[in-house]
């Protein structure tokens, strides 16, 4: 193989490893938020007796969305697994994909990031998680440095 070859093979071998690394880091930032993303006890509430009747929680933690350059405005109910939508739709993006947006467009997703519930602190869902994002996309680049 000659020199010219030789190193465009080293460049597609580093863009797509970035490219992984960049999908893998941003699916675990979404994961370490939904993971990190109380779910509604009626029993930790003030009255908690004031449940509405059916009420059942998670629909926060399941209402974390993922997109690409323009934010998602719709909101979802219990069913959905964040998680595994938000993998599915990274997986799926173009190479280099130059912006990804985390969002909850729930009404109260950031009195919770303030510190509303008990079961999680302020700035403990998504502040935490965005200042540990650097050291997880050293340890995913790391992962796959070309040879």
């Amino acid at each position: 193989m000659d020199f010219g070859k030789s190193v465009q093979n080293f460049v597609d071998k580093t863009e797509v490893a970035f490219d992984e690394a960049i999908k893998a880091s941003v699916l675990q930032l979404v994961n370490n938020i939904v993971q990190r993303s109380p779910v509604g006890n009626a029993q930790l509430w003030e009255n908690p007796k004031g449940a509405p009747k059916g009420y059942v929680g998670g629909r926060f933690r399941h209402n974390w969305q993922v997109s690409f350059g323009n934010n998602n405005t719709e909101l979802k109910g219990n069913a959905n697994d964040a998680t595994t939508k938000a993998a599915k739709k990274i997986k799926s993006a173009k190479i280099f994909q130059p912006k990804y947006i985390i969002t909850n467009n729930l009404p109260y997703a950031e009195r919770l990031e303030l510190g509303w519930s008990k079961q999680a602190a302020k700035g403990k869902i998504v502040k935490a998680n965005v200042n540990a994002f650097s050291a997880i996309l050293d340890k995913e680049a790391n992962k796959r440095t070309p040879k």
